[in-house]
């Protein structure tokens, strides 16, 4: 089946499409992830807000939206997390070919789940661990999902009756933890552009060794 298909070589690049949106081409996809109610979605919004001030526009890809459509028909097994998490990568890898980011949230509980997103996505990929309490969580509750989890209308719930892998920093060292539980939004916003700023300048500096 492969050797049936042939991709067409499209006059615009990556680098075109860089230029125009004024982003450095050390760029990274940032991916949100973490437990239903910890503030990724949230983060990322505010982190697009701010890009967008510059005129730098952003494309945020979120778990929900990708479950109402590409990914409706994926349920929340292990397995079919891990298909979800191929699916939205492969994605993110198309918005970044444009220069569009993208900002990925979703909670992605495995390191197995971060591994597939990192097979297909490379250095490209920085990841940023929102954690926040499991009393958090519940008290947040935007969408109502731990209440109902609690009283057994959701099965295989992250952080109640599915297992959420907290990642180990030193292993996975791409990755950063954010703690929406002991700051508020906007030196959560800080803190991103922060480490955003370090890994930029030191990938500038890798790729001039």
């Amino acid at each position: 089946m492969k050797e049936n298909i042939h991709q067409h070589n499209f006059s615009l690049k990556r680098e075109d499409f860089l230029k125009k949106n004024k982003m450095e081409k050390e760029e990274r996809i940032l991916w949100f992830f973490g437990p239903s109610g910890a503030g990724k979605s949230t983060l990322a919004n505010e982190v697009q807000r701010r890009y967008f001030k510059e005129d730098r526009p952003l494309k945020i890809l979120d778990g929900d939206d990708l479950r109402s459509g590409l990914c409706s028909d994926l349920g929340f097994s292990i397995e079919e997390r891990s298909e979800n998490m191929r699916r939205a990568a492969e994605v993110a890898k198309l918005f970044h070919e444009m220069a569009l980011g993208p900002l990925c949230c979703f909670v992605t509980p495995l390191k197995i789940h971060r591994d597939i997103v990192r097979s297909i996505l490379k250095e490209r990929v920085l990841f940023f661990y929102i954690a926040a309490t499991l009393e958090d969580c519940f008290e947040r509750d935007p969408k109502q999902l731990y209440a109902r989890a609690k009283n057994n209308e959701i099965k295989d719930f992250t952080s109640l009756s599915s297992p959420f892998e907290e990642p180990n920093l030193e292993e996975e060292s791409d990755c950063y933890k954010i703690d929406t539980s002991k700051k508020n939004i906007s030196s959560c916003v800080e803190e991103v552009f922060s480490l955003l700023r370090s890994t930029l300048i030191h990938d500038k500096t890798q790729s001039t060794l």
